[in-house]
């Protein structure tokens, strides 16, 4: 029987949503990843049907889980994203964990604030830092939003595996066309908002 899954993430773990293909009953998980924040679940199927959890604690810091039976137990790994030794940059949340291609079932993109773009290239055992946003020529510009100067959204080029795109609050828009090495600012046209006012 098919299993419709929906995650949900709070400040005080996750919860689990499951019904059939008609979507009419749903039963609720007990509390994942207790005393976790948990900021986003990436639903992976690529090859297999991995969970991947960003979470943060006050004690451990940001990391990554990984469940392989949809939810029922969790393995935090051992080496999440982090800065380079001298970075200014302080990792303070992993907001968002992508899919990288189709065809690269072990690849996947996470995105933090501070603002920052990582790669596993082993399904999330291991992390490597793409300097082309840490490094960023105009970085000791950047400002952030309300939620932190966070890179939250990662899209990639389905016909370009070079080009990816980010969002950074409160910068805007990036796009790299080499594979995360560079990004050149892509907010031409978005209005500027000052206090209110354009």
């Amino acid at each position: 029987m098919a299993t419709t899954l929906v995650t949900l993430s709070t400040e005080k773990g996750a919860f689990l949503l499951r019904s059939d293909e008609a979507r009419e009953h749903w039963t609720l998980s007990e509390p994942a990843l207790k005393g976790w924040k948990v900021s986003n679940i990436l639903i992976d199927q690529r090859a297999e049907t991995v969970l991947y959890a960003a979470v943060g604690h006050f004690v451990y810091g940001p990391t990554v889980q990984v469940s392989r039976d949809l939810g029922v137990t969790w393995e935090q790994q051992e080496h999440g994203p982090r800065f380079g030794d001298g970075s200014t940059a302080k990792l303070k949340n992993i907001w968002t964990i992508v899919p990288g291609p189709a065809d690269q079932p072990e690849v996947l993109y996470a995105g933090t604030d501070d603002a920052g773009l990582f790669i596993s290239r082993d399904r999330g055992a291991h992390w490597e830092e793409l300097t082309g946003i840490s490094q960023h020529e105009t970085r000791a510009e950047w400002m952030g939003g309300a939620g932190g100067l966070c890179l939250h959204t990662i899209l990639l080029d389905k016909d370009n595996p070079d080009r990816i795109w980010v969002g950074i609050s409160a910068v805007g828009v990036l796009r790299s066309d080499d594979g995360g090495k560079t990004f050149q600012p892509r907010n031409e046209g978005m209005p500027i908002i000052v206090e209110g006012k354009e």
